[in-house]
């Protein structure tokens, strides 16, 4: 890699993997801290609001009232992309590194500096390794050296990647449905990521997306220690395409606790921001919901995100799974 080269990558681990492979300066990779697979992903401009928006939901999240100082953060680091001779994007196939693909193209143009300069390195599989890899943090330093050649945007790569950014931060979701749709892809593995995100909208017959579907059914057979529920989402999910984090998945568990909800599916004991420190139980609306006798956004109403879209039950704009399908207001 070349000196004045910057580096892109998901997260502090897969960062500090990178480093020790090619003995890099800490300096020259900037780290993308924010999971754009989790939160709301509205269409914000300038780029600093939109850091605002994102750094409020994670400090919602994480139960703190400040995001810590974090010296190579990608979006408190913009003037060094101006400054570098060459930037190389790492990533994935998941979701949420995938998703950095277009939104490093949307931040470039935002901030006006030129799209030659970018390039990405893509991995998929490893020759020896079964597993997919989802991310980064997967892979060891010996197997980061054994990447794939970095490949430059093209002209039409750019417009597919703009087009895809456009859909998944649109207010409605079916942009993203048509994109989906369509045909031959430059980046395949990024159209395969988005599909994933069909999966977060409720399904229609339970009100639950598949993360929280998947945290009511192990409270009920894992439970009552949190720490064991979050445990198998996370290795139940580790191949899967949208992976999502402990600190998240907390956070859907509390959503679906909620005392204020008129029938919470689940009931929390303990510390709620602490894993180890918390237990779970369902409750009688909950049992109802994973016998399909009843809808968790019947019984409660939903306030949600998928990208761009706010699933909002005041207004009706609810959209539901079905299948491979969306149905709601507007949908075709």
């Amino acid at each position: 890699m070349l000196p004045s080269q910057l580096c892109i990558v998901n997260g502090d681990s897969a960062a500090a993997s990178l480093c020790q492979a090619f003995g890099l300066d800490p300096e020259s990779v900037l780290v993308q801290h924010d999971v754009l697979s989790c939160g709301p992903l509205p269409a914000l401009e300038p780029i600093e609001q939109w850091r605002r928006l994102r750094e409020q939901f994670w400090q919602q999240i994480c139960n703190v009232p400040t995001s810590p100082p974090l010296s190579r953060d990608l979006l408190r680091n913009t003037d060094r992309l101006r400054e570098a001779q060459a930037v190389l994007l790492w990533l994935g196939s998941g979701l949420s590194d995938q998703l950095l693909l277009p939104f490093t193209v949307h931040l470039f143009k935002s901030l006006g500096i030129e799209l030659a300069k970018l390039s990405a390195v893509q991995f998929s599989q490893l020759p020896g390794k079964p597993v997919e890899i989802v991310g980064l943090g997967m892979l060891a330093p010996n197997e980061l050296r054994s990447h794939p050649a970095p490949e430059s945007l093209s002209a039409a790569g750019i417009i597919e990647l703009c087009k895809a950014w456009t859909a998944v931060v649109a207010p409605e979701p079916g942009r993203l449905l048509a994109f989906l749709r369509e045909g031959v892809a430059v980046y395949p593995f990024l159209r395969r990521a988005l599909k994933t995100l069909i999966a977060r909208y409720p399904d229609e017959q339970t009100g639950l997306n598949y993360i929280d579907w998947d945290l009511l059914e192990l409270s009920k057979t894992r439970g009552p220690k949190v720490a064991a529920v979050i445990t198998h989402a996370i290795l139940g999910n580790a191949e899967h395409l949208d992976p999502v984090g402990d600190i998240y998945l907390l956070a859907r568990l509390r959503g679906l606790a909620d005392p204020l909800l008129p029938h919470p599916a689940l009931e929390l004991s303990g510390d709620g921001f602490s894993i180890r420190r918390c237990e779970v139980k369902v409750t009688a609306s909950g049992d109802d919901v994973l016998a399909g006798r009843k809808n968790f956004v019947e019984l409660n109403g939903v306030d949600d995100w998928v990208g761009g879209v706010r699933l909002d039950s005041r207004s009706g704009a609810v959209w539901f799974r079905r299948g491979q399908e969306l149905v709601g207001p507007g949908v075709a």
